[in-house]
């Protein structure tokens, strides 16, 4: 059986040793610029995805004096646009990508009690004054914008050395990034 020419090459025989072993499939290492993108790196999005989709099997569970009351609002989902498995998914690639996740509530505008809760942007997210009291602003995808008391937010963080509030920049990562 002869291989055909066009994919494989010339034929090698015992005498030839001294050419470069190549495959058909071989990888070829492709090199662009880091354009500051930590998410847009393959390899990056491989491992904020390999762990984000461990934690969205985990099962959500609410304890405490309004745990049952909230367990049976939240049943369905922590909002109307995502299930619980999303809603783990996305919050855990937040923290991994920009260190900090903002969880803002949200209010049923008839009884004004906590329906859901929905992650968000943490570059869209602001530490307000108002009237001496501490507030988050938040500014939504379309450019609408929310406020809400500092107390009522959840805020994960990670790597908080430097600021009070919010964790650190992954910019301690640059160098690495750009040798990718």
């Amino acid at each position: 059986m002869t291989l055909p020419k066009e994919i494989f090459g010339e034929a090698l025989n015992a005498q030839n040793y001294g050419l470069p072993f190549q495959t058909f499939t071989a990888y070829r290492p492709a090199f662009t610029s880091w354009g500051g993108a930590m998410y847009e790196s393959e390899l990056i999005r491989s491992c904020v995805d390999a762990r984000a989709r461990h934690i969205m099997k985990l099962k959500p569970n609410f304890i405490g004096a309004a745990g049952e009351r909230f367990t049976s609002s939240m049943r369905a989902g922590p909002n109307k646009y995502y299930t619980w498995s999303q809603y783990l998914y996305r919050v855990s690639s937040l923290l991994d990508v920009y260190n900090n996740v903002f969880i803002m509530p949200i209010h049923d505008p008839h009884t004004d009690k906590i329906c859901g809760v929905w992650p968000v942007l943490p570059q869209g997210v602001e530490l307000i004054d108002v009237n001496g009291e501490a507030w988050l602003r938040f500014n939504l995808y379309g450019g609408q914008t929310a406020a809400l008391p500092f107390d009522e937010c959840q805020i994960m963080t990670r790597h908080q050395l430097t600021n009070d509030m919010f964790g650190e920049s992954n910019n301690a990562l640059d160098g690495t990034l750009e040798l990718l």
